[in-house]
Parts: structure tokens; C-alpha cells; sequence
């Protein structure tokens, strides 16, 4: 019937597998099959991918009467990322699921013969997609500054989106484009970003500069794991929010490519310097450290798109410290300062949005890193 229905055109194929991975998730698992009807689609699907990667051992060390009652009341948004950390706190550690999920990396891609268009899957292991990421978003940053340039006269709005990110894929690809060309042994520590009133994006040099590698990512780790190892409020993971492995944690720092940011128990970085008047990579480091996203209330708009915003402007006397910047996407950056819309920060890293009427429209909550887990009550 698979192949028959495939063939037909009736069902895309991989449509198939999935409801058949599906069903045969239900039919093994009673407490799944109980809150079928209260299960949101995407939770679903997220539990039956994630426990069809396991071997039957590790599917019995799992509590599926918590994880079904988990994926029926849990945000689809932070579901994910909190059955992951039960998998590896119950079934199998960070970094066997690193090991495997390196097997897993591929890339295809192929001529969509109904569209005309090349289409491609690319999936790697959390590590190396990382550092992925990291190239192409640099690349969409380059371009992204080029094209505002060459529109300052028309006002046009430069977006960083999913259409300039496949073309800096493109052109990094095709040799056209090195993001780091600019400099001879990649960026240099120490540089920053400012916005100072129109939020122009400025490269400043600092004094005590050190080279760095081409594509650095961030780990945000807690100071107790670095001092005595895993713990039960363990924090490590990637500015995006992959986990990170403790046990490979060390070997990350040690290769260059990975840079660390250690909060206290708080969740505020404590080994971070504020030295610039513009916001330093350190400085942005820390800020990263506390959003994955853009600040701006349902945004989904990655860290990597964002640029460091002064809620108080530096032309009206606002410091450039991590009490004064918070990370905005081009879009909620123009409707700030073109837009008219205020945004005030409070103590606690709430964000209140108002429009141009100075009417409340969002009160954001505070950015926390932490353990992810499944709620049990």
C-alpha cells in the first residue's frame, strides 16, 4: 500500500513513513496512545522522532506516562529541547546521541521536475551545524550591509531572511563571497557593533585585539558545572540552544572554534568585559548568552540576524552596557526607530513594547537560561 500510494501521487512518500512511524509509536506506547486526542501535531511528531531513534533498551528507561502528559500540556515551542534533556538525563547521554547523530548528517539535493527549482536536505550533528550556521550567517550579514549601502538614497529595507540566506549560501559556495575576507586571519576579538541613534552598523577596532577562528561559536555553560562537573541544573548548550555535552565540552574550547560565556546562578554572565563605548563582541557574547532570539515578544527571528539595539540612544547620553542593549531583528529594529515604537527594558530583562500611541502592547518575560525539563505536576 506504501509504494502504491507513493506511486500513485495520492501521498507524498515521506508522508508515509511518518504516519506509519506513527502509528507504530502509538501502538507500542499505551500512555501516548491515551492523550492521542490532546497531543498537539507538532508534539507528536517531535516524540515519535525522537523515541524512534532509541533502541529498545533505552525506550524502557524512558517515563512515558511524563512524557505523554508533557507532550499533551507543553508549549510546542520549549516541548522539544525538555524531552531531549529527559532522554539524556533517563535513556542515553549527550554524547553517545552525538556519536549517532553524526552518523546521521547528510547531504542530498535534487531537480523538483513540478517547481523548476533545485531543492536540497542538508541535516548535520548540533556541533557542526553550528559552525554552519555561524558561516552563513556572516555571509548574510556581509550582504545585507552591501545591499543598505547601495540603498541608502531609496530608503529600501534590507531583511535578513530566508531568501538572502540561500543566496550568501550561494555565493560562500561558489567562491564569491568569503565572510571573512576582511581580515587576514578571520575576526578579531574586541571588535563591536554599534547603534548609535540610526543604528548603522560600525566596525570598531579595539586596542587590545586577539586573533580568533573563522567561525566562533558560543557555548553558555554555568560556573558550578565548570567547577565540579554535571549537575542537575547543568546549563550547556549553543547561543541557539543546542546542548552541548559536558563530557565534550573541554575539547570544544581547546579546538578554537567554541567560545565560552559562564553564568552564575542567576543566569547572568559573570566572566564578560564592558569596556567600549560600542557594543563589543564581549559584550554581544553576554547578550547572546541570554537570548536566542530577537527580544521582541513571539519573534522567532535567530540571535545570528539580530543586531545589538541602545534603548537609550548613545547620542542621548545611553551607556553601552548589557542593562541598556537588548537584541532586535531588522524588522522590530526599523518599527523602533523609523516606526516610532518605544521599548523600555526593565531590571529583571522583561521588555515592554508600546506603539506609536505609547499604548502597551507586550510585556515580554525574563530571558533565562536553565535546565530544560518536563513538568511533572
Amino acid at each position: 500500500p506504501q509504494d502504491l500510494l507513493s506511486r500513485s501521487g495520492q501521498v507524498p512518500r515521506n508522508k508515509i513513513q511518518q504516519t506509519i512511524k506513527t502509528a507504530e509509536t502509538v501502538a507500542n506506547s499505551p500512555e501516548l496512545a491515551s492523550k492521542l486526542g490532546q497531543i498537539p501535531e507538532a508534539n507528536l511528531k517531535t516524540t515519535v522522532a525522537a523515541i524512534s531513534r532509541l533502541t529498545d533498551q533505552e525506550k524502557q528507561k524512558l517515563d512515558m506516562k511524563l512524557v505523554a502528559k508533557a507532550a499533551a500540556n507543553e508549549d510546542v515551542a520549549s516541548y522539544g529541547k525538555k524531552l531531549q534533556n529527559h532522554i539524556t538525563t533517563t535513556a542515553v547521554s549527550k554524547a553517545e546521541q552525538h556519536m549517532r547523530a553524526r552518523k546521521r548528517s547528510e547531504f542530498k539535493h535534487w531537480m523538483n521536475k513540478d517547481s523548476g527549482m533545485g531543492q536540497g536536505f542538508l541535516q548535520y550533528d548540533p556541533e557542526r551545524y553550528e559552525v554552519f550556521a555561524k558561516i552563513v550567517d556572516k555571509g548574510v550579514s556581509i550582504l545585507a550591509n552591501h545591499r543598505s549601502a547601495d540603498r541608502t538614497n531609496s530608503g529600501a529595507t534590507v531583511r535578513k531572511d530566508h531568501n538572502l540566506a540561500a543566496e550568501a549560501l550561494f555565493q560562500i559556495v561558489a567562491g564569491k563571497l568569503d565572510p571573512y575576507s576582511n581580515r587576514k586571519h578571520g575576526p578579531k576579538r574586541g571588535t563591536g557593533t554599534r547603534c548609535s541613534g540610526t543604528c548603522t552598523q560600525t566596525t570598531v577596532q579595539a586596542k587590545d585585539q586577539k586573533l580568533a577562528p573563522t567561525a566562533e561559536v558560543l557555548v553558555v555553560v554555568d560556573a558550578e558545572t565548570l567547577r565540579s562537573g554535571e549537575h542537575s541544573g547543568t546549563v550547556c548548550e549553543t547561543e541557539n540552544g543546542t546542548p552541548v555535552a559536558t563530557e565534550s565540552l573541554e575539547r570544544h574550547l581547546c579546538n578554537s572554534v567554541y567560545r565560552k560565556v559562564v553564568l552564575d546562578k542567576s543566569s547572568v554572565p559573570i566572566n564578560v568585559g564592558r569596556r567600549y563605548r560600542t557594543a563589543t563582541d564581549a559584550q554581544w557574547s553576554a547578550i547572546k548568552s541570554m537570548y536566542s532570539t530577537c527580544a521582541f515578544d513571539g519573534c522567532e527571528t535567530r540571535i545570528g540576524w539580530c543586531q545589538p539595539h541602545h534603548i537609550q540612544y548613545w547620542r542621548n547620553k545611553g551607556n553601552t552596557d548589557l542593562d541598556n542593549l537588548v537584541p532586535l531583528c531588522s524588522e522590530h529594529h526599523h518599527l523602533v526607530h523609523e516606526g516610532g515604537w518605544k521599548i523600555a527594558l526593565l531590571p529583571d530583562r522583561r521588555l515592554k513594547v508600546f506603539d506609536t500611541e505609547s499604548k502597551l502592547v507586550s510585556v515580554t518575560e525574563t530571558p533565562i537560561r536553565g535546565p530544560a525539563k518536563l513538568d511533572s505536576g
